[in-house]
């Protein structure tokens, strides 16, 4: 069976649409699944617990955190209440186009090396986003200086399947956004490190899925849209925070201090060159620019610290 764990925060809208498309896409695979409240103070949630009574859909759940504390955290606390031996951490802003349960269903059995595994992710418009990566190392932070990396794992990303000559490829790690993950190994590994609060900690979690041998991969044979309603909610100031600060606490969990240090100094360099650029184009976007600016001098102090 397949628990599909659904974390929301302020976005009840956009459960409830992707609640209706599980529910639309009446899959033959047998699935529950497990919304987690982490604590949003709209107060619109309990809207959905009446819209999705117990006696009409047994198979969706609905619990409440008595605090958010983090992405990671909200989805341990789903998968703790979950019964399914394939779990699948979907955002609240996503709704499938398809049915691709049976697939994702397949894959596990079929390589018992496979740990984790990831659909495409395409957008409103259809056009598929970046939705696998590699880990971070110096040479992709320095690629990262000029936004070259964005552009250089795209193109990786659109080659795999034809490399591979399988429907799936082996990837570095798939975004917690449409992750399908081996019961099992996820609590091999520990569940999501909740010291990550937002962002990287499904980087996080795949390494250590790779450090004990398992495989993560990518299967671009069905589709999930994203549409992308947490970014738009998000303040400039809080995702520049909560990125850089994921990522320093990525790099110092899985580097040596010296290697630690070189990426530090790259990932310096890189907020340096974006200081200049928001500080140049500040009159085009003066909120945005004021937003990151400010975020930006209180990451330096941390990456110095």
């Amino acid at each position: 069976m397949i628990s599909i764990i659904i974390v929301n925060y302020n976005l009840t809208k956009e459960v409830d649409e992707c609640l209706q498309s599980i529910i639309n896409i009446h899959s033959s695979v047998e699935h529950e699944v497990i919304v987690v409240d982490n604590a949003s103070p709209d107060n619109n949630f309990n809207s959905l617990t009446e819209k999705y009574s117990v006696a009409e859909f047994p198979h969706i759940h609905f619990y409440t955190a008595d605090q958010n504390r983090g992405f990671g955290a909200g989805n341990n606390y789903g998968a703790k209440q979950a019964t399914g031996d394939i779990l699948f951490f979907l955002n609240p802003d996503t709704v499938l186009l398809e049915d691709i349960f049976p697939y994702f269903q397949s894959v596990f059995p079929g390589d018992l090396s496979i740990a984790a595994a990831g659909p495409m992710i395409v957008n409103h418009q259809q056009k598929q986003e970046k939705s696998v990566g590699w880990f971070h190392s110096a040479s992709r932070e320095l690629l990262d200086v000029f936004h070259f990396r964005e552009r250089f794992e795209r193109k990786q990303m659109s080659r795999l399947p034809m490399v591979s000559g399988k429907e799936y490829s082996q990837v570095d790690w798939v975004t917690g956004s449409a992750l399908f993950m081996r019961s099992s190994v996820f609590w091999e590994v520990g569940g999501f490190d909740e010291n990550f609060f937002l962002y990287n900690e499904e980087v996080d979690l795949c390494k250590r899925v790779a450090g004990l041998g398992y495989k993560t991969v990518y299967a671009p044979v069905g589709k999930v849209c994203h549409l992308g309603s947490i970014a738009s909610k998000k303040s400039y100031y809080s995702f520049t925070m909560s990125s850089y600060e994921s990522r320093l606490q990525y790099i110092l969990k899985h580097f040596t201090p010296v290697n630690a240090f070189l990426i530090k100094s790259i990932v310096l360099i890189q907020i340096i060159v974006q200081i200049a650029f928001w500080s140049l184009t500040y009159l085009c976007n003066p909120q945005k620019a004021r937003e990151k600016l400010r975020a930006f001098k209180q990451i330096i102090r941390k990456y110095l610290a």
